[in-house]
């Protein structure tokens, strides 16, 4: 689970991140691409496009007066928006592309299915998980550190935010990860209080998945030197993981960086190509009966790549 301040973390989570699957606690449906007429118009007022800004019956000529009117009114939905399009036009995306884009990785909870059984990032506010707890928690990078560690603020500001974070860290049961500007803050404040609070440094959750690929990519390194050697059989043959419907299908993992997920399927698909696979090792197996069972489990990785190569894609479409 990833606790996040606000709904702008979590939508910044989102931008930066690009999860190939994801939900949010208590959202049932996927966030939609079409918004009410007003967004879009803010979205052109912050732009330049429009000179001005018209919200229900006021009409205004700057972001401030426009901050300031939510301010006023209490409109959380308004400054939400006044976070997130300057956010989003700094980054070169548009409103509409962002939520095409988040709204094609959504997948909700099964009915039934628990939050340690999704194979995906749960998000949400600490506001929606308080009285809640789980199994393993990232605190996200929008809380007020800096502000908490150096105290640089009015005591009942400073109060409420320290607050916030102490429901934050107190929703894991048994691990709780830190960006590098939270681990800094509890240092800083264990400093001030004359405390030790012991963090200790974690593996980094994807090492396991890491460390298959790359043993996989040696064991094909040496199948590929042994030219001479008979294939007897299909443990012979070094095969991806995740074959008989393992959530992690061919060792890929959806919270894996976009880059060396790319890398890693082009990889997958170039090994078990159905045009050069036999061609190449063929004349080394033994059997013919061999030689159908390998050549079906090729047509089964094949398959497998292209679909997880449409679901890699989903977040341009």
């Amino acid at each position: 689970v990833v606790l996040c301040r606000s709904n702008q973390g979590m939508y910044e989570y989102l931008f930066r991140h690009k999860p190939r699957k994801w939900c949010k606690l208590g959202g049932l449906h996927p966030p939609s691409p079409k918004l009410k007429p007003w967004v879009y118009d803010l979205e052109n007022f912050l732009a330049g496009i429009s000179p001005s800004f018209k919200y229900k019956s006021e009409e205004f000529q700057s972001l401030v007066d426009i901050q300031e009117y939510a301010i006023d009114e209490g409109d959380t939905i308004l400054m939400r928006y006044i976070m997130l399009l300057p956010f989003l036009e700094s980054n070169s995306m548009s409103i509409r592309e962002f939520f095409q884009g988040i709204g094609s990785t959504f997948q909700k909870l099964r009915p039934g299915e628990l939050l340690e059984d999704y194979d995906g990032v749960i998000l949400s506010t600490v506001h929606k998980a308080k009285g809640l707890e789980f199994p393993s928690v990232l605190l996200y990078s929008d809380f007020k550190y800096d502000m908490i560690a150096k105290g640089a603020t009015s005591e009942s500001i400073l109060i409420d935010e320290v607050n916030i974070l102490y429901v934050a860290t107190t929703r894991a049961k048994e691990r709780l990860y830190l960006t590098s500007e939270g681990s800094e803050c509890f240092d800083k404040l264990s400093e001030r209080a004359g405390v030790n609070i012991s963090l200790s440094p974690i593996a980094n959750p994807l090492e396991n998945v890491y460390k298959t690929q790359d043993n996989l990519f040696e064991q094909w390194e040496q199948f590929q030197s042994k030219k001479d050697d008979s294939i007897t059989s299909m443990n012979d043959i070094p095969w991806p993981p995740g074959l008989d419907g393992d959530k992690n299908s061919l060792g890929l993992d959806r919270r894996m960086e976009e880059t060396r997920y790319r890398v890693y399927l082009r990889k997958l698909r170039l090994m078990y190509h159905p045009d050069k696979f036999l061609p190449k090792f063929g004349v080394r197996i033994v059997s013919i009966e061999l030689k159908v069972q390998v050549k079906e489990r090729i047509q089964k990785i094949t398959q497998l790549c292209n679909i997880l190569h449409q679901e890699e894609r989903g977040w341009a479409a």
